[in-house]
């Protein structure tokens, strides 16, 4: 799925899950039917043997002679679940009201088909459904009910089996902790979740104990889902899964604009270097104006490459973990249609300018423009200049700390002698370069900074033996911390 592009289906697919998940309860969909297959959804932690009993339960459906698919959730075969998936192998960072809402259109993206194999008689057996959707969001911190809203209509379980093991069996398990929820203390406050009579009110939960024999687990699961279906409840009407009613918050729509774009941008646009939005005259304002986040947007040619397009990338690799701040791009063409260029214009760019990078957020709303030399730690260093909270790059962060607060405090005795002591333990020659600025600052002053910054600079544009080259622009990155830091206390 990922950098495939999305077809006019899934797209629409897409849409129509974000709209249902942020519509008010009077206009969620009605699943109504006469007669239907059954639904079946096992709930528990992470590796708490859900998908095997569950898929045993597909088996003994599938040997009777009796309609019957397996599916799990996130569903990571369609263009929101694979967003999840990324999300989930810590390949994409977004703030947990995003993932949730994430999580919670993947099922209604899913949600239409499952209505039908149910409506042509077929029974669905799921691995994980809303119920583990509120669960770990609520764990991570977020209220209960705001939790449940999003999934208010989706249609309801017939049955739901919830596995409890203790948390220290299901890590006892193979593959337990190849994903970002697979840590005991997480996994403790989920299963605390798991208990809240909210998530348990009008369903059919059954408890099962998963720490058992699996055939032994089999059979109390198979004789519960016979008792199920000798209740008829396959001719009721269906019902509706029901939390208490919540309209879309203001938040709600940004996230919606975001679990868009993203998974557009992410997954269905070619030449896009790798954690970057591509962003065009439609995405742009929308985007960008999103309340909390910051933006560092490359204007390029369409399908850039080189150097500094080299450069970009190891920053979007580097800059993926750092909270509400995406990198972005908006691809130029110079010929044919021409698409994107009003953005050129509305920048003052000309191809001449390309590539040319601008920070956009709430304090720069109409783009702060970086001027210097397009290498990654420079690109880094600049960043963090405008407190963006992006690791250091080429520099020690330990003694990138000490340098602020060196600067903060007047160059002070006691910091320059705590650097020294940092600088003892760190097996990297880069240490020494720190200690030697700071002594430099306390001789000269401060203004010692921005004069050896042009003269470094200078010195290392001439020819140069390679390793001589390589150690003043060391020295170079590490002098730009310095200037960061002078440059903040100036303001």
């Amino acid at each position: 799925m990922v950098g495939q592009e999305l077809s006019n289906a899934e797209a629409a697919d897409v849409r129509s899950a974000l709209r249902f998940l942020e519509a008010p309860p009077e206009e969620k969909p009605i699943w109504g039917s006469a007669q239907r297959g059954l639904f079946f959804v096992f709930e528990g932690l992470d590796r708490s043997g859900k998908s095997t009993q569950s898929k045993k339960l597909e088996e003994y459906f599938s040997k009777a002679g009796r309609p019957v698919k397996w599916t799990c959730f996130p569903n990571r075969k369609t263009p929101i679940g694979a967003a999840i998936d990324l999300y989930l192998r810590r390949q994409l960072e977004l703030p947990d009201e995003a993932v949730h809402r994430l999580f919670s259109a993947n099922r209604w993206e899913m949600a239409q088909s499952i209505v039908e194999d149910l409506r042509a008689g077929t029974t669905i057996i799921c691995d994980r459904y809303a119920f583990s959707g509120v669960a770990y969001s609520a764990a991570k911190g977020l209220d209960f009910s705001w939790c449940q809203a999003p999934d208010r209509g989706l249609p309801c379980p017939d049955g739901i089996f919830f596995l409890h093991i203790d948390e220290k069996v299901g890590a006892a398990r193979s593959n337990f902790g190849d994903e970002r929820y697979e840590n005991a203390e997480m996994q403790a406050r989920v299963r605390g979740q798991f208990k809240d009579p909210r998530l348990r009110a009008n369903v059919n939960w059954q408890d099962v104990n998963g720490a058992r024999d699996m055939e032994v687990i089999h059979a109390e699961i198979r004789s519960a889902v016979e008792a199920i279906r000798q209740e008829d409840q396959v001719q009721l009407p269906w019902q509706q899964c029901s939390t208490p009613a919540q309209r879309s918050t203001p938040m709600a729509s940004s996230v919606g604009t975001v679990i868009l774009v993203i998974v557009a941008s992410l997954l269905g646009v070619e030449g896009t270097a790798q954690g970057a939005l591509k962003l065009d005259n439609y995405t742009f304002s929308k985007v960008t104006s999103l309340p909390g986040w910051s933006f560092f947007v490359k204007f390029d040619q369409s399908y850039a490459y080189g150097e500094k397009e080299d450069e970009f990338k190891l920053l979007c690799k580097h800059a993926h973990q750092v909270p509400s701040f995406m990198m972005a791009e908006v691809p130029v063409q110079e010929y044919g249609d021409k698409e994107n260029d009003d953005l050129r214009d509305q920048f003052k760019l000309t191809k001449e300018d390309f590539p040319a990078y601008f920070l956009i957020n709430e304090a720069s709303p109409a783009g702060l423009r970086y001027t210097g030399n397009v290498k990654a730690d420079l690109l880094v260093t600049w960043l963090r200049r405008q407190k963006i909270p992006i690791p250091s790059l080429g520099t020690i962060d330990e003694l990138d700390q000490l340098a602020q607060k060196f600067i903060k405090e007047g160059a002070a005795d006691a910091v320059l002698e705590e650097a020294r002591k940092v600088a003892e333990d760190i097996p990297d020659k880069k240490a020494a370069i720190y200690i030697k600025i700071m002594q430099k600052i306390k001789e000269k002053g401060e203004g010692y900074v921005a004069a050896e910054v042009e003269r470094v600079g200078k010195i290392s544009g001439v020819s140069l033996a390679a390793e001589k080259k390589a150690e003043l622009e060391e020295k170079l990155k590490i002098l730009e911390i310095f200037s960061a830091f002078s440059a903040k206390e100036e303001l």
